[in-house]
């Protein structure tokens, strides 16, 4: 019979989430509303992507902070100890909306990586998509969207009775929203395809990304050495603003299928590794801005002619304030010069 994560770590996730989830969403919607109003005109496609991956990480991981779902390895029992969400919202309804998240995220990745392969490519090269074979390409992908009421069905055959949980989790029940599941063979097969389709998808991204590499060392004799450099920070920026993040997901994904598995991770350590969930816009802005050299730049720019229109504006209204204060003393001396003469 298991037992659920000590009661200090309990309380460090529930502070946890309740801090940082604020924090983060103000942050990464400062950078959202940065980028959105800066003049990208000649980048304006993957601004479009930035944008829409950036409100998709937002919304992805305020819904994590806002009902984080721990996972107790050996009997697949989830919970969550701070779950501010709706009340009609229950753990199965949770588990879909967050994979409906996942899943438009790495469509959104796909669709950069693919936007950028074709700006890389020449137009006269064989390797380039045509435009309905890249429509094709870019909207494949959103067939994944089908796994969400497929793991609905998943979790409602595998779903465990209340009269089972009181025997087999007693202390679940003390949590509103709960789930405990059976590892059967609807939960496999799920787990399993997905799996399948997100290898396929990755390794044509990496497939991508080596095109990409070996089109820019051949076009060094064609390309001037600005573009080169600016092509290979793009793509470099691309690599790292996928990977990165993609680490948010991997730990604990690994930890719950290989805790599902062979229960071999101890429960605080997986309900440690579900906290990296509420923090891919963090990672995505802090790479973005920091390997990016255009998008840093316009951000500089625009930073700095907001804080010199602030500056200028208190410069004025320190003047005008001086010039009300000077008002009246003239005025009185020129009384007091009047009555003297």
């Amino acid at each position: 019979m298991s037992s659920p994560i000590s009661p200090r770590l309990e309380s460090f996730i529930v502070l946890y989430n309740i801090t940082t989830g604020p924090i983060y969403f103000i942050f990464n919607s400062l950078i959202l509303i940065t980028v959105l109003r800066m003049d990208t005109t000649r980048a304006k496609t993957h601004r479009n992507h930035f944008v829409t991956l950036q409100g998709l990480l937002i919304l992805t991981d305020s819904f994590f902070s806002l009902g984080c779902c721990v996972c107790i390895t050996g009997d697949l029992a989830f919970y969550s100890p701070n779950f501010l969400l709706p009340p009609f919202m229950n753990m199965k309804l949770c588990m879909c909306i967050g994979l409906l998240f996942l899943i438009g995220i790495a469509n959104t990745y796909f669709s950069s990586v693919l936007a950028r392969y074709q700006v890389v490519t020449p137009h006269d090269s064989r390797k380039r998509f045509s435009k309905w074979q890249e429509f094709s390409l870019r909207y494949a992908p959103c067939t994944m969207f089908a796994f969400a009421p497929c793991l609905y069905y998943a979790l409602e055959q595998s779903e465990v009775s209340a009269e089972e949980v009181s025997i087999i989790v007693p202390w679940i029940s003390k949590y509103p929203v709960h789930l405990v599941l059976t590892f059967t063979y609807y939960i496999k097969a799920m787990f399993a395809a997905l799996w399948v389709v997100h290898m396929f998808f990755l390794n044509f991204v990496l497939v991508l990304f080596f095109r990409m590499v070996s089109t820019l060392r051949m076009r060094t004799k064609v390309t001037s050495a600005s573009t080169r450099r600016a092509q290979n920070s793009a793509v470099i920026a691309l690599a790292l603003q996928i990977f990165v993040p993609l680490t948010c997901m991997v730990v604990p994904g690994f930890g719950l299928v290989v805790g599902m598995s062979f229960s071999v991770f101890s429960r605080d350590f997986n309900a440690l590794s579900f906290l990296l969930f509420n923090t891919h816009a963090l990672f995505n802005s802090a790479v973005t801005i920091a390997f990016s050299a255009h998008y840093r730049q316009s951000m500089a720019d625009f930073i700095s002619r907001r804080i010199s229109i602030v500056l200028q504006s208190t410069r004025s209204l320190t003047h005008d304030e001086n010039s009300l204060s000077r008002a009246p003393a003239r005025k009185r001396t020129g009384n007091s010069a009047s009555a003297n003469i």
